[in-house]
């Protein structure tokens, strides 16, 4: 009796140190593949918050299962004819309890997934591709970086509802493998959601009316929504309404450089630069001068010119009422050539003197 005790104690321990290593182990070193054989059973959804413990889960299963097997043949040496309930019993946990884990992953990831999806967004940010003419102006720092400012547009507080339901009407398209992503997307939407005191966050690219998504299994989903789309165009052409913005920060290449704080405009004076840019009289620049435009929007500022400047127009601060976060500001920005007083604004070219309100940090006015 006490070595019946004795032999079941032991194989309830060894079965508990197996299922632990092998927690270990899919958390570690057979994470990757078993992740993977995860991922490829759920639907093609957003994978970027699913739980991560399940690969542990069918870790332990495997190898606690295995150890109750090898414990029944190696140690207590019970032929299969009169041990056949514990060989039936292992074999069918080893092969059952990996399937019952995978299922109730998948359970868990598409209702997480869609129940976050079904809540109101909490910021929804719309950044251009780096190759969109127009998207940023970049100031060099050295031979191989550069950093600039870019264009993007938010969506307002008030909209986030209506947003929140066009994305949820997304319908899908296709599925695609993922060398076959879309080219270069024109514009990325950011969209990030509060769910369950919990942040969640969707990435959707945006090109020639079709929506493309990262999903579940190293696939790339494709939906499409016109009304989605004619909102997104109309957002990025309404970046231009400076009637959006509050303040305005000035760079040149000291600023960029030489890592100095850029001037800001706030208050009158940035209401006296909304006007003088409104004021401003199209023009047609001299070749020279738009081929000089033309080469800083493309390969950006070199570090020597002095003559270029950028001002960025910010909207307001926003405070999401759901996370009471900082939520992400719209900007625009234009291109201005000191000498010539011309500047790139929306596509266009326009002159106005705007040397008064090029004022960096310490006072100093280089652009007059």
């Amino acid at each position: 009796m006490k070595q019946n005790t004795s032999l079941k104690r032991d194989k309830l321990l060894a079965v508990a140190a197996a299922a632990l290593l092998g927690y270990y182990l899919g958390l570690s070193l057979l994470h990757a593949p078993l992740w993977q054989l995860l991922l490829g059973l759920l639907p093609p959804i957003n994978n970027r918050h699913l739980p991560t413990h399940y690969p542990g889960l069918i870790g332990a299963a495997l190898l606690g299962a295995a150890a109750y097997l090898l414990f029944t043949a190696g140690v207590e040496r019970k032929p299969f004819r009169t041990g056949r309930r514990q060989y039936a019993a292992g074999l069918t946990l080893l092969v059952a309890l990996p399937l019952l884990i995978a299922g109730a992953f998948r359970l868990q990831a598409a209702g997480y997934v869609a129940a976050a999806e079904r809540t109101v967004p909490t910021d929804i940010h719309v950044t251009l591709s780096p190759r969109t003419p127009g998207s940023q102006i970049m100031f060099r720092t050295s031979p191989d970086t550069a950093t600039g400012v870019p264009k993007s547009a938010s969506v307002p507080a008030a909209d986030l509802p209506r947003w929140g339901e066009l994305i949820r009407e997304l319908k899908l398209q296709e599925v695609v493998g993922r060398e076959k992503a879309l080219p270069e997307p024109r514009l990325t939407l950011w969209v990030n959601y509060h769910v369950q005191g919990r942040w969640y966050s969707k990435i959707l690219n945006y090109h020639q009316g079709i929506f493309e998504e990262e999903a579940a299994g190293e696939r790339r989903a494709r939906y499409v929504n016109e009304e989605l789309a004619r909102a997104l165009e109309d957002l990025i052409k309404g970046a231009g309404d400076l009637s959006r913005y509050s303040s305005a920060q000035v760079y040149n290449t000291r600023t960029k450089v030489e890592r100095a704080e850029p001037g800001r405009i706030q208050g009158a004076a940035f209401t006296a630069l909304v006007q003088a840019v409104q004021a401003a009289r199209a023009v047609d620049p001299a070749p020279a001068v738009a081929a000089r435009f033309a080469g800083w929007l493309r390969s950006g500022v070199p570090e020597g010119e002095t003559r270029a400047w950028a001002v960025l127009f910010l909207t307001a601060p926003d405070t999401s009422p759901t996370t009471r976060t900082r939520r992400s500001q719209g900007s625009t920005f234009l291109v201005y050539d000191a000498p010539t007083k011309i500047f790139y604004f929306e596509g266009r070219y326009y002159q106005a003197d705007l040397s008064p309100f090029l004022t960096l940090p310490t006072g100093k006015n280089p652009a007059r």
